[in-house]
């Protein structure tokens, strides 16, 4: 998608572009709806409310994770977003574009992926 290229003022005016445009022909939550299907960085920003992400380093990275999601070790700093992007926001735009995919969740220890599990079933259960 163009919207991947765009650096990230312009990437948030388009969105607001295409919300507008949407909520002028009636159908908003259409525009949220693709938009999180189409942009990782929007579903994570707008739709899941991670404010704390709007800043050019969450951002550079959610990019990077789009461009090739699959066949890489992620070798993050801790609290540099790597489980908000990919655990919890791939997940989660996963479940959107196909609803009849499984995910497995495994972390060192079982207490830390129930919670991340929990974490996406409460994001999906109470997120309209």
């Amino acid at each position: 998608m163009a919207l991947h290229a765009l650096p990230m003022d312009e990437a948030i005016a388009k969105w607001r572009e295409i919300q507008d445009a949407a909520s002028e022909a009636g159908t908003p939550q259409l525009a949220v709806r693709e938009l999180a299907r189409a942009d990782l960085f929007y579903l994570l920003v707008n739709a899941c409310g991670r404010v704390d992400m709007l800043n050019d380093f969450a951002f550079a990275r959610t990019r990077e994770v789009e461009a090739a999601t699959d066949g890489y070790l992620d070798l993050w700093a801790r609290e540099h977003y790597k489980s908000t992007i990919i655990t919890f926001g791939l997940t989660i735009q996963g479940i959107l574009k196909d609803p009849n995919i499984t995910f497995g969740i495994f972390r060192h220890t079982r207490p830390i992926a129930k919670a991340f599990l929990r974490q996406i079933m409460r994001e999906l259960e109470s997120n309209k």
